[in-house]
C-alpha cells in the first residue's frame, strides 16, 4: 500500500513539473525579445511572430494528440517525443541567423509543446485521481504561474551575465528536462501500471454538478458551441496581462510599478488555480468558475477606476490574475463534467484550438484598440463587459447541460 501511495505522489509531482516546463517557463519567454532582435538585427514584430506561430501550431495539433491517445498510443512516448522536439527546435532557434528560420522551426516547437500541453497534464491527473481531482489539477496547473514568476528574474540575470545564446540554450534544456520525469512516471491510465485510480470508490456527495454527465458529443450540439463561445470570452480576459506595464505607465507610474503589477497578477494566477481546484471539489464546477470570473471582473474594474492609486491598482492586478485559471483549469473541469472522462480528450482538444487562437489574436486586438483611442480606458471597459458575458454564458451552459 505504501508503494502504491508513493506512485500516486510521483505521478502528481511529475505532472506539476511538466506544467511548469511547458506552460510556466514559456510565459517568461518575452525576456529574450530584445536580445533576439539585437542579434538578428530586426524589429520586435519580426521576432515575436515565431511565438504566435508556435502558439497556433500547438492549438491546431491538439486534436491529433487526442486521436493518438484515443488509439492507445503510449502517452509516455508522446511526452518524450515532445521533449525532444522542444530541445531540437530550441537549439536551432538559438543559432538561427534570421527570423524566417525561427518561424519555420516554431512549427516543430509548437508540436512539441502540444504533446506536453495542459491537455495531457489534465488527462493524466483526471485518469489517476478521482478523489481530490479538482484540487490536484489546480495544484499542477498552478505550477505554470510559479514557473513564470521564478523564471523571469533568473533569466534576466543570466542574460546580463552569460549573454543570449547560453541563456537561451539553458532555458530550453531546463524546460525539456522538467517534462522528462512524466515520460517515465506517468502512464496515461493507472491500469497500465496494474493499479486503480486513487479514490475510485469515493462516494460523491454535495451538489449534483460534481458528477460527470457523459453527454454525447457532436459539433452541431448547441451546448458544444456555447462552451466554445465561453472559452473564447473567458480566455480573452487574459490578453490584458501583457499590457499591464503599459497601463501602469499610462496612469503616470514608473516602469518598476508596472513590473510589480505584472508580477502580482502572476501571484493571483497561482492562488486562483489552487482555490478553483478546491472549490470545484467542494462545491462544484459552476460555483468555482463563477468565483474566478467575479474576481477577474472586480480586478479589471479596480484597475480601470483606481489606476492612479498604486495599492488599489495592485490589489486589482491580484484579483485580475484569476482569469488565468479559466482557460486551463476552468475549461478542463467544465468539459470533463459535461462530456465525461472518455470523451474528454477529443472535446478538450478542440477547446485548445480556441484557447491558443484567442490568446494569440486578442493581444493584437488590444494593441490596435490602443492605437485607435490612445488609451487603455476603452479596452478595460470592454473587457469588464466580456467578464460579465462570460458569467451569463456559463449560466446558460449550466441550464442546458442539466436538461
Amino acid at each position: 500500500m505504501k508503494k502504491e501511495n508513493l506512485t500516486y505522489v510521483l505521478v502528481a509531482a511529475a505532472a506539476c513539473l511538466m506544467a511548469c516546463g511547458t506552460m510556466g517557463l514559456p510565459n517568461a519567454y518575452g525576456v529574450f525579445y530584445p536580445a533576439m532582435s539585437e542579434v538578428m538585427g530586426t524589429g520586435r514584430g519580426a521576432v515575436t511572430l515565431h511565438v504566435s506561430i508556435c502558439s497556433l501550431t500547438s492549438g491546431l495539433f491538439a486534436p491529433v494528440v487526442a486521436k493518438l491517445v484515443r488509439r492507445r498510443f503510449p502517452v509516455r512516448l508522446l511526452i518524450l517525443a515532445g521533449a525532444l522536439l522542444v530541445i531540437g527546435s530550441g537549439l536551432l532557434t538559438a543559432f538561427a541567423g534570421n527570423p524566417l528560420v525561427m518561424d519555420a522551426v516554431a512549427l516543430a516547437r509548437g508540436i512539441g509543446l502540444s504533446l506536453t500541453s495542459s491537455m495531457v497534464v489534465t488527462m493524466i491527473i483526471g485518469n489517476w485521481f478521482v478523489k481530490y481531482r479538482g484540487t490536484l489539477t489546480g495544484i499542477a496547473l498552478s505550477f505554470s504561474g510559479i514557473g513564470s514568476a521564478l523564471a523571469a528574474p533568473v533569466l534576466t540575470s543570466c542574460l546580463s551575465r552569460f549573454g543570449y545564446r547560453p541563456t537561451y540554450i539553458g532555458f530550453i534544456l531546463v524546460s525539456a528536462l522538467l517534462v522528462v520525469p512524466a515520460a517515465f512516471l506517468c502512464p496515461l491510465s493507472p491500469k497500465e501500471a496494474g493499479m486503480e485510480p486513487y479514490g475510485k470508490d469515493t462516494v460523491i456527495t454535495g451538489p449534483k454538478v460534481l458528477e460527470n454527465l457523459d453527454r454525447p458529443f457532436s459539433f452541431g450540439d448547441p451546448l458544444f458551441i456555447m462552451i466554445l463561445l465561453f472559452v473564447v470570452l473567458s480566455v480573452s480576459l487574459t490578453s490584458i496581462n501583457s499590457h499591464l506595464p503599459s497601463i501602469a505607465l499610462e496612469a503616470g507610474h514608473t516602469a518598476a510599478v508596472g513590473a510589480e503589477l505584472l508580477s502580482i497578477s502572476m501571484i493571483g494566477n497561482v492562488a486562483a488555480k489552487f482555490v478553483l481546484g478546491i472549490v470545484t471539489d467542494k462545491f462544484g464546477v459552476y460555483h468555482g468558475i463563477t468565483m474566478m470570473l467575479g474576481s477577474s471582473f472586480l480586478g479589471i474594474v479596480m484597475i480601470r477606476l483606481f489606476a492612479g492609486t498604486v495599492p488599489a491598482m495592485l490589489a486589482g492586478g491580484f484579483l485580475y490574475g484569476a482569469c488565468f485559471s479559466l482557460g486551463s483549469l476552468g475549461a478542463s473541469v467544465l468539459v470533463r463534467h459535461i462530456y465525461g472522462d472518455k470523451q474528454y480528450p477529443d472535446v478538450f482538444s478542440y477547446m485548445m484550438i480556441a484557447i491558443y487562437g484567442t490568446a494569440a489574436v486578442m493581444i493584437s486586438v488590444i494593441g490596435f484598440m490602443y492605437d485607435l483611442t490612445g488609451s487603455y480606458a476603452l479596452t478595460l471597459t470592454v473587457w469588464a463587459v466580456l467578464a460579465l458575458l462570460s458569467v451569463l454564458m456559463l449560466r446558460l451552459i449550466g441550464r442546458k447541460a442539466e436538461q
